[in-house]
């Protein structure tokens, strides 16, 4: 009677398992967090070859480059018909919001289609507060109004730009000093000097 009765429980408890769903145990991917993009850089930036009076779109702009001289170290283009001129190599000039270089070039007589320049382009953007100052080509900030006077390289091989601020005396102000103009500080962040006269100013109240 035992075993039979013991039988019958074990008879029960298979079919009353039978007739039970299994719970199904849902595991949930933690949510990796979102990686930040950095800003992309423009694709058609970086290092372009060019033949003379070949024009290149770059970033928009039509560049060309109009004349290379061995002589001189040389090298002229335009840039959305903006005249620029690079002395030598690795010597950087900004023009229509890029910041250039002549990497390389080779000149294999007049009118050889073999002759080249490389020029390398990075966007230029000025920072805060940030100004590019042309030659007599006054820029406003704040109400006060400035116009570079010239730049140039002193005898300690350190470049500086004449600085006149409306209605004062003009101010010679060496690469990575500041000086005041009333209420304004300006800081002489690059010069350029050799081809064209300019330059990067911080411009921002004392």
């Amino acid at each position: 009677m035992k075993r039979l009765a013991i039988a019958l429980i074990a008879a029960l408890i298979l079919i009353a398992g039978c007739g039970t769903k299994q719970a199904v145990t849902v595991v949930e991917q933690p949510q990796m967090p979102a990686e930040e993009t950095a800003a992309e850089p423009i694709p058609e930036l970086g290092l372009k070859t060019f033949k003379v009076n070949e024009p290149q779109t770059i970033a928009g702009k039509r560049v060309v480059v109009t004349d290379i001289d061995s002589s001189s170290a040389q090298v002229r283009a335009t840039v959305d018909g903006e005249y620029v001129i690079f002395a030598g190599t690795k010597e950087k000039e900004i023009s229509g919001g890029f910041e250039m270089y002549v990497d390389s070039f080779k000149t294999y007589g007049s009118g050889d289609p073999r002759t080249y320049a490389a020029i390398n382009f990075e966007e230029f953007k000025p920072g805060l507060n940030e100004y590019l100052l042309k030659k007599d080509k006054p820029v406003t900030v704040s109400g006060t109004t400035f116009r570079l006077l010239r730049t140039g390289m002193s005898d300690t091989a350190v470049r500086y730009a004449y600085l006149a601020m409306e209605g004062q005396q003009e101010q010679r102000i060496m690469q990575g000093e500041t000086a005041s103009f009333g209420d304004l500080q300006v800081t002489n962040l690059k010069t350029f000097f050799k081809t064209q006269n300019y330059a990067v100013f911080k411009i921002a109240a004392a």
